[in-house]
């Protein structure tokens, strides 16, 4: 928890999150799910596999999330396992995807514990929507480019 607060509260420690990669698929009529990376400045790593099962209107979808080291197999995230440590991941002893709406949008309970000491954090996410190029930007982008 406290490499969440000292990023939040921009603090100059190695202990803080410097990284959050999320990686999704769907299959058409079928199931869907993400991959999220999440890194800190020393080294730290929590890779997990969310399942994206959509909640009712206004209603919790309490969906168990699993705790992966390597997320480059399935979701084509940075191989990482081997260079970084994986303390911080053992401290998180539960994940849950508490609500997804669908659209982009979704939100992760952590329970974490070392020692005595245990504190439950949120992970909320939201798609930001990416501007639509028109023809004229995209030729103007290509013209920058060397050619290869």
């Amino acid at each position: 928890s406290k490499y969440i607060l000292n990023a939040a509260n921009a603090l100059d420690t190695n202990q803080r999150v410097d990284g959050l990669q999320l990686s999704s698929f769907e299959v058409v009529n079928g199931r869907a799910g993400m991959g999220a990376l999440l890194t800190t400045v020393d080294h730290e790593l929590l890779g997990l596999s969310i399942p994206l099962v959509v909640s009712s209107i206004n209603s919790d979808v309490r969906a168990p999330v699993a705790k992966v080291s390597d997320l480059s197999k399935n979701y084509d995230l940075a191989p990482l396992a081997k260079s970084y440590s994986s303390n911080l991941s053992s401290k998180v002893t539960e994940v849950h995807l508490v609500n997804n709406n669908g659209r982009g949008q979704f939100k992760l309970q952590l329970q974490m514990a070392t020692g005595t000491n245990s504190a439950s954090i949120w992970l909320v996410a939201a798609r930001v929507q990416q501007e639509i190029l028109s023809v004229e930007q995209i030729r103007a982008f290509e013209s920058k480019l060397k050619t290869f």
